[in-house]
């Protein structure tokens, strides 16, 4: 990946900045007749994240992500076992405009898989408690559309992570980030991560990430 010409000519950032605004202006009712759908109605851009080797295509894309949805409204899903974000996705989130409605999914202290641990690790979840108190009053100040969920099912453990964006006016996702990154500093900078950016037309598809959105935060 790191050599591709693909990546070598930013070519997923121009396309995923492409895909986005053509989107939300199609669900504004705008510009049909301006997309060429004949290539295809689902687009899906892999990454690899690998920050000890200098390779960041993730983070770039995911950082991509909320810049771009800087003048757009609608609703950004993110769903991940632990709320040690990075900086850089902390500060982006915090600046994204209040009408965007921002919902949170994370694990409950006892969905984690350190709960009830013996020793120091069974004090992990607590850990990771005071760093979602600490992200949650970075993040909820700009703006009352943001909501923060904890799962909890008895007897199951979390560990769902991805990223969904719904522009206004729809009703199912249009993008999503799905793969293995948990959006926190180990995975940016000392995991091999595989991550990709899925861009749809699809209503099938869109409708069954709705679905999977509503299974989550169901518990």
């Amino acid at each position: 990946y790191k050599s591709s010409l693909i990546y070598r000519r930013s070519f997923p950032k121009r396309f995923l900045a492409q895909k986005v605004y053509e989107n939300c202006r199609v669900a504004d009712g705008e510009a049909k007749r301006s997309i060429d759908w004949d290539v295809g109605d689902t687009w899906l851009l892999p990454t690899v994240q690998a920050g000890f080797a200098g390779v960041r295509q993730e983070e770039s894309l995911t950082l991509s992500i909320f810049n771009l949805l800087g003048d757009q409204d609608g609703d950004l899903w993110i769903t991940s076992p632990y709320m040690n974000f990075s900086e850089s996705y902390v500060r982006a989130m915090a600046h994204l405009p209040k009408e965007i409605r921002m919902e949170i999914l994370t694990s409950s202290m006892e969905a984690n898989g350190f709960f009830g641990s013996k020793g120091i690790s069974g004090q992990i979840p607590i850990a990771y408690a005071m760093l979602q108190q600490r992200f949650w009053s970075r993040i909820s100040k700009n703006g009352v559309h943001r909501t923060l969920r904890e799962y909890y099912r008895e007897g199951y453990e979390f560990h769902a992570k991805g990223l969904y964006w719904t522009p206004r006016k729809t009703n199912e996702p249009m993008l999503a980030s799905l793969g293995s990154s948990n959006f926190g500093i180990r995975s940016l900078r000392r995991d091999l991560e595989c991550q990709s950016i899925l861009i749809t037309k699809n209503e099938s598809l869109r409708d069954k990430l709705r679905e999977e959105w509503k299974g989550l935060v169901q518990h």
